[in-house]
């Protein structure tokens, strides 16, 4: 592999990882915080949590496939952040 291949994978894994901090972060304290908040049960908390983490890995390649239909995914993201701000105050 010539060395400009290397470094551009390099800078696009390095990137794709770099992606992911934002998203993976907060799941450790969320855990936490809705238990604290809402006083519920580990068992509550850890369906919370994979409900949350089982609707992601759903909602992600129906998302990929609409922002390709449509064109562009900012419409989209401002939606699915509007729902998931009610979803989160419900």
């Amino acid at each position: 592999m010539p060395p400009e291949s290397r470094r551009q994978v390099l800078l696009l894994g390095t990137c794709a990882a770099l992606m992911l901090v934002p998203v993976t972060l907060p799941v450790p304290v969320l855990r936490d915080l809705v238990q604290a908040r809402f006083g519920i049960s580990d068992f509550a908390a850890s369906w919370f949590m994979s409900i949350n983490m089982i609707g992601a890995l759903i909602a992600a390649p129906i998302v990929g496939v609409l922002a390709d239909r449509f064109g562009g995914a900012k419409p989209l993201i401002v939606v699915g952040l509007l729902i998931d701000a009610l979803c989160f105050w419900g």
